[in-house]
């Protein structure tokens, strides 16, 4: 299989330092990434890389934030996905394997034109609470977090904040599942933020992520891995150059 060998020659080096022969990994629950019969794409990135090493792969679901504190407190040897250097105390790999696509949504007809982060400056601009967003804007806004997307639309229909953020995988699947129509409202991609496990910092997690270098990028390598998130979700993910622009600039 093309990708397990992909994988596989990115991973001959992570465990030179130490036997190792389980690997407990943590998640929330996403749909077509982590799924609660052990399916998803994440899940199978996960064993593509570690059981051609004789490495068992434990998986754990959980709420996103219980994760991060699990895999803070050593409890679990990584969480998966992570933005590329979200948390500071975590180890990360030098590649990232997804692409998180971050949308701003408004009312249709509320603004003439949408230009990117800088039509957020200065508004108040909301999201769910388990992300961090406000790390990666360029500009300042007035921004706030609720615990749901059902909340976050009515404070965007009742006029009190301007824009709704979200990421696309995840908002998708979740139209059936909301009080408003997706007709009803602008949706504008703007952020393009790398994904990869988060590592517990231990001697463990910090001899894992060593898979290369950022050349991989644009190496055939990464088509290969473009065909299989694309082949496996069905969705269609954009390595443009745009993105990888975006990318270099953070």
């Amino acid at each position: 299989m093309a990708l397990t060998s992909l994988l596989l020659a990115l991973s001959v080096t992570l465990f030179a330092e130490e036997k190792i022969t389980e690997f407990n990994v943590v998640s929330d629950e996403w749909e077509t990434c982590t799924e609660k019969d052990g399916s998803g794409m994440y899940f199978d990135l996960m064993r593509a890389i570690y059981e051609p090493l004789g490495i068992k792969v434990e998986f754990k679901l959980m709420p996103y934030a219980r994760t991060v504190f699990t895999v803070k407190e050593k409890k679990a040897d990584a969480f998966t996905a992570s933005y590329l250097n979200e948390q500071e105390w975590a180890v990360y790999p030098k590649n990232w394997f997804d692409l998180d696509i971050v949308l701003a949504i408004f009312p249709k007809g509320k603004y003439k034109e949408f230009k990117g982060q800088s039509s957020l400056e200065g508004k108040k601009v909301a999201w769910l609470r388990e992300f961090t967003l406000d790390k990666y804007l360029k500009v300042k806004v007035e921004h706030r977090e609720v615990n749901n997307r059902q909340s976050g639309f009515a404070l965007l229909d009742a006029g009190k904040i301007d824009f709704w953020i979200d990421p696309a995988v995840l908002l998708d699947p979740e139209w059936k599942n909301l009080t408003v129509k997706k007709e009803d409202y602008e949706l504008h991609e703007f952020l393009y933020l790398p994904m990869s496990m988060a590592f517990a910092n231990t001697p463990k997690g910090k001899n894992s992520p060593n898979c290369g270098t950022h050349e991989w990028l644009n190496s055939t390598n990464l088509a290969r891995c473009r065909r299989y998130i694309r082949n496996t979700t069905g969705l269609p993910i954009r390595w443009t150059r745009k993105v990888n622009q975006s990318i270099r600039t953070r």
